[in-house]
Order: C-alpha cells, then sequence, then structure tokens
C-alpha cells in the first residue's frame, strides 16, 4: 500500500458515511487524533477506522520506526478507549463503515470485502481450536450482537440480523437471523449506500 492508496481507502470509508469527500480540513482533524463530531454517532466508527487504516500501512514502512511506534501507539489506545478488539492484521476492503464501537471483537484472520457494516457487540471468532475464521463478501451488513463462529464464508450482499448466531457458510443475495442463523428471504439488494464513490484511477486523476 502506498500513501495515494491510504488516502483513497480513508475517502471511501468517509464516503459511505456522508456520500462526499473530506474536506482538507476534516483530514486533518482526524489525522490530528479528534473525532469528527460532524459525523455524530459514526464519529468514533471512522475515527477507529482512520487510525486502523492508518496503522496499517505506517506497520510495514521499515525506514520509519517512529511512525510504526506512533500508530501502534495511538491505534492501541483507540481500541481500548472506545472498547473494542480488531487487530490491524485483519484484511478490510474499501468502503467500510462500523456505525457503533463497542464490544466488538475480531479475530486477526477475519476477511472483509468492500462495502460492508458493522456495529456493537458483534464477535467474529473461531469454533473451538480451530485457525481460521469468517470470510465476508462484498455489501454484508452485520447486526448488533450478532456471532459469526468459525471457518464459515458469507457471500456477497448479505444482511445478518441482530443477535443472530451463523455457524454456517451464508449464500449470496439473502438476510440471516436467529439462533442458529437460518436463511429468511432470497435476493436482499446488501448494504448498498453511498457506494457510488469513484474509483481509484478517477480518485487519483482528481489529485
Amino acid at each position: 500500500m502506498n500513501a495515494k492508496e491510504l488516502r483513497y481507502l480513508i475517502y471511501t470509508d468517509f464516503y459511505r458515511i456522508t456520500g462526499r469527500d473530506l474536506t482538507k480540513k476534516e483530514y486533518l482533524t482526524a489525522l490530528m487524533g479528534k473525532e469528527l463530531k460532524s459525523l455524530g454517532y459514526a464519529s468514533r466508527g471512522f475515527k477507529f477506522i482512520f487510525d486502523f487504516r492508518s496503522f496499517n500501512y505506517n506497520l510495514y514502512k521499515r525506514h520509519n520506526r517512529l511512525h510504526r511506534w506512533y500508530w501502534r501507539r495511538r491505534y492501541n489506545r483507540t481500541c481500548v478507549k472506545y472498547g473494542l478488539e480488531f487487530p490491524v492484521f485483519i484484511k478490510v476492503g474499501k468502503g467500510f463503515v462500523c456505525w457503533h464501537t463497542n464490544g466488538i471483537v475480531v479475530d486477526g484472520g477475519a476477511v472483509f470485502g468492500d462495502n460492508c457494516s458493522i456495529i456493537q457487540q458483534v464477535t467474529i471468532g473461531h469454533k473451538y481450536e480451530s485457525d481460521t475464521v469468517a470470510t465476508i463478501g462484498d455489501c454484508v451488513s452485520i447486526g448488533a450482537g450478532a456471532k459469526l463462529i468459525g471457518n464459515i464464508s458469507i457471500g456477497n450482499n448479505v444482511k445478518i440480523g441482530s443477535n443472530a448466531v451463523v455457524t454456517h457458510s451464508v449464500p449470496d443475495n439473502c438476510s440471516v437471523a436467529g439462533v442458529p442463523a437460518k436463511v429468511l428471504n432470497d435476493n436482499i439488494d446488501g448494504t448498498r449506500k453511498n457506494i457510488d464513490y469513484l474509483s481509484y484511477e478517477e480518485y487519483i486523476k482528481l489529485r
């Protein structure tokens, strides 16, 4: 990942919430470690993903240990302050939204596709002693308190209901809910709010 790719990912995360690009003032405010109060209840979630992206970018910059130390310390403090466990090694696609941060626990082996959203009290973890956890497709919405357990695959355009316990793979274009989770209906459009952001190529041309 280079600096332009980092800025693009942050742009897509912000666009998913607001439907617009960050202003320079907003970007500098986030860079200084402050919440964007204009985002309301999503301000903490955006600060979390901003710090996650920045730490992930600086983690592999071997020539600048000071940057790695700073972002590691800052990201760890953000996770403690907002009450979540979200290792920096998690693979997260563009357009990621965390509406509320409290109580989120995600194992480091998890994978999120593009345009996913997550909310408070979600757990994504191992099943027994398994070393692998969920792989989540594009445009997936995970409701409050949902549990995704084990080496499962969540398809594209899926909505997972609040407090659902998902222990088996889920196909594309459906909603699931219940304990254990079952498919309720098909042809769901997933979480597609504000996904009309610029492609990376278009974004670079305008910068």
